[in-house]
């Protein structure tokens, strides 16, 4: 045992094991920059100097008390994030792979799978949005907070509504329309001069 005056600082076992007090540090470096203590709550590994905690190997776990992987990273290959010692993502040599459901939300937007499949492109609040169904395999464009859009699984691009929508504007024509069947329910009018059609 070791005492500064009457208080214990230290305690060797003859097992080896070497003990210090709650709140005691190990100081580390000419300004104390490693300080590794324990107090009484927590356990602390501190860099405080003026440089970065640099931790090497070939091989980096992070586990909980329990032994599960909490972070993996293999020198010069994947890092792996568990959630409940399941790997939820993993990096590789052209990006990442993620299992389960991805959501990044906040004031610039979203991007969202849910455990269906479908997957939606948002931007914040909703006024714009692009979305897919894995189960009908259509596409859904949304603009002012409302479905629009939508592409089919067979590739039939429609409207949402019935003779609701106009395809072009009178100042924004499209410059050639190539169509094997033109169906129509009004009177097909090629005089815009009143501004009214595609309007």
């Amino acid at each position: 045992e070791f005492y500064n005056e009457t208080t214990k600082v230290a305690e060797f076992y003859d097992t080896g094991d070497f003990k210090i007090p709650d709140s005691l540090k190990i100081l580390m470096g000419t300004g104390d920059d490693l300080q590794i203590y324990h107090d009484g709550s927590n356990s602390y590994i501190n860099e405080a100097g003026t440089g970065g905690l640099i931790i090497k190997g070939s091989t980096l776990y992070f586990r909980n008390p329990a032994d599960q992987d909490m972070i993996y990273a293999a020198s010069g290959a994947e890092v792996k994030l568990y959630h409940n010692n399941a790997v939820k993502l993993t990096t590789t040599s052209t990006g990442v792979t993620v299992t389960g459901a991805l959501t990044a939300a906040g004031s610039a937007g979203n991007i969202s799978t849910n455990a269906s499949g479908d997957s939606w492109l948002c931007d914040r609040g909703s006024a714009f949005a692009m979305g897919s169904s894995h189960a009908s395999g259509s596409i859904a464009f949304w603009a002012g907070n409302a479905n629009k859009l939508n592409l089919s699984s067979a590739g039939h691009l429609y409207p949402q509504g019935n003779g609701t929508k106009d395809l072009g504007l009178s100042g924004n024509k499209w410059k050639q329309v190539y169509t094997s069947v033109l169906k129509t329910t009004t009177i097909l009018d090629t005089n815009d001069s009143a501004g009214t059609n595609g309007q």
